[in-house]
């Protein structure tokens, strides 16, 4: 397939009006969760990759801009057990660490 040259094009200008920042979130199962689970993020599915033992972490990465919401799942082998929103209420994510963590009390959204 022969590209029209418009493609780099068309991506230069969607990342030049990007509003949105890319940022690095962690999605943590706590030391103190006694069993693993499986965390997904926005537009994942439970899968191999997204099980998590006691005291693990997986990054993904997500576009936010002030305002946004991010539902993240925990599931176990045959359900969801429990979900959560994360608002975006930074202007700049630049040197934060952004977690996700899920714990005995639940899940928890740290520095959003």
């Amino acid at each position: 397939m022969v590209s029209s040259g418009c493609d780099g094009v068309a991506d230069y200008l969607t990342n030049r009006f990007k509003t949105c920042e890319d940022v690095r979130v962690d999605l943590v199962n706590s030391e103190q969760s006694r069993f693993p689970i499986y965390l997904t993020g926005p537009g994942e599915s439970r899968a191999e990759s997204t099980f998590l033992q006691s005291g693990q972490k997986r990054s993904i990465s997500l576009c936010l801009e002030r305002g946004d919401a991010k539902r993240f799942l925990a599931h176990d082998d045959s359900a969801v057990v429990a979900t959560i929103n994360c608002v975006a209420f930074k202007a700049s994510y630049e040197g934060s660490f952004v977690r996700v963590i899920w714990s005995p009390a639940g899940f928890i959204c740290q520095d959003w």
